[in-house]
């Protein structure tokens, strides 16, 4: 199960500087006890007690937590209004929301979040809420209101990473420098995500859990299947400029540019720097994740360099039209990039 996964996870990390961060939906009706007992508390689910019991857990309401009582009598969180509040955890601060509660212009929570994420000095800001703004269909559609109320104090308040739930599969979207990510892959049916939806740059229809790694000023995001097979991975440096991100260390991480033309036809210029030398690989890979093209497999100095796609798989075919992802992998990092091809 994904809940023995992360387990299995956190006994291989020596230093257990570990907590679980929930996007909701922890039980099918949060308004009957019968429902957390038999679903969220089961004892036949080793995995899931073994996580609950030796580990710091945090979770945001979701929908099918209902009215929200008996959510607030099992965590009993710190509640600065509604179900929503923040923590610090070492260098990250965390912002939960409430989407259940009003947030719209005017209400008492958007003037709490934007308070709380301009306030903060912590150098990694993170928010936890449940109906994503940007997902990949497949379920249920973006949330408006969190594209017009809350991500314009996302990215003004330099959030590294936004989680939500609610669509059942994993899904990464990149809007004005903050990562959105889907992670609904906990056990419930799968959904199947349409990776053209905007802003999308990775999609998975996998169960799945996600682990977030922060050395001073860099940060390691994966998001991975209960066996440990890696869906997605995302190298982030702390923002320049952050209150007390000043002391933090350096880090140098090779750059995959925005493609250009994009969306192109016949052909997409594809730039990327390398802080050291490193092998390099760069792929396109079609939306279900097989490879289509090699544009570089070698080892290569630092440096910038730019690489272009003519629209030809392997074979020297020509490419469908559609969306297709550039991946590079440099020593340990990895980072994707969405161009579409418009014949």
């Amino acid at each position: 199960s994904v809940a023995e996964g992360m387990v299995q996870a956190v006994a291989g990390d020596p230093l257990r500087q570990t907590l679980v961060l929930s996007v909701g939906d922890l039980a099918t009706d949060g308004n009957v006890e019968d429902c957390w007992q038999i679903e969220h508390f089961d004892r036949s689910y080793p995995g899931l007690q073994a996580m609950l019991g030796s580990l710091p857990f945090q979770a945001c309401m979701g929908n099918h937590e209902m009215a929200g009582l008996l959510f607030a009598k099992y965590f009993p969180y710190p509640f600065a209004g509604g179900r929503y509040w923040s923590f610090d955890y070492g260098p990250a601060h965390f912002t939960v929301i409430d989407q259940y509660t009003a947030y719209g212009p005017g209400s008492p929570q958007l003037a709490w979040i934007e308070a709380d994420l301009a306030s903060t000095t912590k150098p990694w800001r993170f928010v936890l809420l449940h109906e994503p703004g940007w997902s990949a269909g497949g379920g249920h559609e973006n949330d408006p209101d969190v594209q017009t109320y809350l991500q314009p104090l996302f990215a003004a308040h330099d959030v590294s990473i936004v989680f939500a739930g609610h669509n059942h599969y994993y899904a990464r979207a990149e809007v004005e420098g903050v990562e959105h990510v889907t992670t609904g892959g906990g056990g419930a049916n799968l959904h199947t995500p349409n990776p053209a939806y905007p802003n999308v740059v990775q999609t998975a229809r996998a169960y799945h859990y996600c682990t977030v790694e922060i050395d001073g000023g860099r940060l390691r995001f994966r998001a991975l299947a209960p066996e440990g097979t890696l869906l997605d991975s995302l190298t982030l440096l702390a923002p320049t400029g952050v209150a007390g991100s000043a002391g933090a260390a350096p880090a140098r991480v090779p750059v995959l540019e925005a493609a250009y033309p994009n969306p192109f036809n016949p052909s997409v210029a594809i730039r990327l720097s390398l802080p050291e030398a490193a092998h390099l690989r760069l792929a396109v890979h079609d939306p279900g994740g097989r490879r289509v093209a090699v544009l570089a497999d070698s080892y290569r100095d630092a440096g910038e360099a730019t690489f272009r796609w003519d629209g030809l798989d392997e074979r020297g075919r020509l490419a469908a039209s559609g969306v297709y992802l550039v991946r590079l992998e440099a020593g340990p990092f990895r980072t994707s990039r969405k161009i579409v091809l418009l014949r």
